[in-house]
């Protein structure tokens, strides 16, 4: 898990998209982190599709989730899925105002 007191940095996202590409490349069916915000925290999370449907049903979709939703990339795909995810990250959630402006959404 990262914890993070204040803006996420640049550093920080690196260090949580190392974890994700590690855990992937080690051909995880889970993976996931937390970052912890002052007002909250955002769980960064990779699922089985076949837990998809459990998981909607319990609204407890997460921010991986809802970018692969957001790029249609489907699950099995990793390497593919998680480099656009790595590239959205990037893109829109470098400060932390994005960050809980995009989450809220």
């Amino acid at each position: 898990n990262i914890f993070v007191l204040g803006p996420v940095t640049q550093t920080q996202l690196d260090y949580l998209v190392w974890q994700f590409q590690t855990r992937l490349n080690d051909n995880s069916t889970t993976a996931g982190s937390t970052i912890q915000l002052p007002n909250g925290f955002i769980s960064f999370s990779i699922i089985q599709k076949k837990r998809r449907q459990a998981i909607e049903q319990q609204q407890l979709l997460t921010f991986t989730y809802r970018i692969l939703y957001r790029l249609g990339v489907e699950i099995r795909r990793r390497n593919l899925m998680f480099a656009r995810a790595n590239k959205f990250i990037r893109e829109y959630f470098i400060n932390f105002n994005n960050l809980v402006k995009n989450v809220s959404n």
